[in-house]
């Protein structure tokens, strides 16, 4: 009995610090993804801004 409720436990304690992993990796993910969208922006930005002073 006392080594089922423990495997209980430690599966739970694993399944909460995968989750927790879970959740910082997309975080992570999230956040490099959002300086990304920024800086293609900014090229983006550059390039029509570039294309304007080449076309007047």
């Amino acid at each position: 009995m006392g080594y089922k409720k423990g495997s209980l436990s430690f599966a739970f304690t694993f399944k909460r610090s995968v989750v927790k992993a879970q959740g910082e990796i997309l975080t992570e993910v999230g956040s490099s993804f959002q300086k990304h969208t920024l800086l293609l922006m900014l090229v983006f930005q550059l390039f029509t801004w570039m294309n304007y002073l080449v076309s007047t």
